[in-house]
């Protein structure tokens, strides 16, 4: 063998000297800032993880204190606790540069903000040989809710005085208050029952106002009929008179019932000319010649109710269409604090219920086509079909019949439900909460779904204005915690 030239063992060291430097100054360095980049890749998720916990957290316990000097304080430290245990001290040897949670209220935006922010220095590993000791990395988070206007519509009927289930109710709806913001959010009630009230009228200082919100729930006692439709529209009615149009607000209503709607208000013309009626026994089954009505008023506005349920005849009305009705009655209303009864209305002079409302159905000539909130009492398409009258007053809604009666009440409450999400001007979310198990009537949850216009609904508009709820379902009291709880999720929903 030959010795190798002396020009290729030159060429060869010059070879590993070059490739000692690109070791030396090219490969270890990139090795280095490989690793230490991805130290600090790593650094920097664990940082905005940490401040987006302390924005949403401190965000989220924006209910706790009086007022809101006090809830921004208590806030601003829990969002710092939230940092601290998603960030401990020293993590890899770093070292925290600074670290802040603010919440602000900006009243013109209608909105309410926390920001975290947080830098730490990163100690390097491999870069120290380029004199690189140290990096540092910063990150926000930042968590924002509108303003929310809620107006709680509560049903307080007989049926929730079952199981303790109107305890249950007050307590629920406490809670359920409180995790609103006071001085920045509105809050307020209306509770129905035979007759509909607001019992606290909505305002920004719900909690530190005399008497609060807290303190009228306590008050609340449950008793009567369910005039639903009369609960949506008091509180709609409120944001029509009260609201400003287009104002940018989170504007909802949140609607509970454990039952059937089954009550009529409208105002109701007295039969003048002989007809064909079911009688007025509490099982209501012939079918009898009625003489015209004696009343020396005509029309009266008043309520109807199926009574069917008090006779001993609970559910007659889903089989078919016997069963006990009653009214006229006063449409007044019925303090918070009182179970209230049926009172007939004045000036029925002569009239058959006058003298025992039961026997309503010889005097009423029908249900009327809309009711007094200008809810349509058949033309939805929920419960189309209603028993009709025949000769002389063909077509018209039968009212000697429970089933029409709720069928009405149905239809009316969820007319009204559509003129307030079809509304533009205050864009009004339904939310309703239904408690199963509490009375024989069972709530409905289809038509639950209806009046929030819940995905699930049959009749589901996926129009964004259209104002697009939640149904929750508590199959008994003890879920009502959880029901409540998911609508206020979705109504504190907060975007990061």
């Amino acid at each position: 063998m030959t010795d190798m030239p002396a020009s290729h063992r030159r060429e060869r060291g010059v070879s590993i000297v070059m490739l000692t430097f690109l070791v030396a100054f090219v490969l270890i360095p990139m090795i280095g800032l490989a690793i230490d980049g991805a130290v600090l890749f790593w650094m920097k998720a664990k940082l905005s993880a940490a401040v987006d916990a302390a924005a949403l957290g401190a965000a989220r316990s924006l209910d706790v204190g009086a007022n809101f000097i006090q809830q921004k304080a208590n806030a601003e430290a829990l969002g710092g606790q939230y940092f601290d245990a998603n960030f401990p001290v020293g993590i890899l040897r770093t070292t925290l540069v600074s670290s802040s949670v603010t919440v602000t209220k900006d009243d013109t935006k209608h909105t309410l903000t926390a920001t975290a922010t947080a830098s730490v220095s990163v100690p390097t590993y491999f870069m120290r040989i380029l004199h690189f000791d140290s990096s540092t990395v910063a990150a926000t988070g930042q968590a924002s809710r509108r303003n929310a206007i809620v107006v709680l519509v509560l049903d307080r009927s007989g049926s929730m005085t079952n199981k303790g289930s109107c305890d249950a109710l007050i307590s629920n709806a406490q809670d359920f208050v409180n995790r609103f913001v006071d001085d920045f959010d509105t809050v307020g009630l209306v509770t129905f029952q035979t007759s509909a009230n607001i019992d606290f009228t909505p305002v920004k200082k719900f909690k530190s106002s005399t008497p609060s919100l807290k303190s009228t729930l306590d008050k609340l006692v449950c008793g009567g009929n369910t005039n639903a439709a009369a609960g949506l529209k008091k509180a709609y009615t409120w944001f029509q008179d009260n609201v400003t149009k287009n104002s940018g607000y989170l504007n909802a209503i949140l609607f509970f019932t454990d039952g059937q709607p089954n009550v009529v208000q409208g105002t109701f013309k007295m039969k003048k000319k002989l007809d064909t009626r079911y009688d007025s026994t509490p099982l209501g089954i012939l079918l009898l010649p009625v003489p015209k009505s004696n009343c020396d008023s005509s029309p009266l506005n008043g309520l109807i109710a199926d009574d069917s349920d008090e006779n001993g005849a609970s559910d007659i009305w889903t089989l078919n269409h016997f069963g006990q009705t009653s009214g006229l009655f006063q449409t007044g209303s019925i303090s918070i604090d009182k179970k209230g009864s049926l009172k007939k209305i004045s000036g029925a002079d002569n009239c058959a219920f006058d003298s025992d409302t039961d026997r309503m159905r010889e005097d009423v000539r029908a249900i009327p086509d809309t009711d007094d909130f200008g809810g349509s009492t058949h033309g939805n398409p929920y419960l189309p079909t209603l028993d009709v009258l025949s000769a002389p007053y063909a077509g018209e809604i039968r009212p000697d019949t429970p089933r029409n009666i709720h069928w009405a009440a149905f239809n009316s409450a969820e007319s009204i439900a559509k003129q307030i999400r079809d509304d533009k001007d205050y864009g009004i979310i339904i939310y309703t909460i239904g408690l199963q198990g509490n009375e024989s009537m069972e709530m409905d949850q289809g038509f639950m779904e209806r009046v929030a216009n819940d995905p699930r609904a049959a009749n589901y508009d996926s129009d964004p204005a259209k104002g697009q709820g939640k149904f929750a379902l508590a199959s008994d009291k003890s879920e009502l915690a959880a029901a409540f709880s998911a609508i206020a999720s979705q109504l504190l929903h907060l975007s990061q």
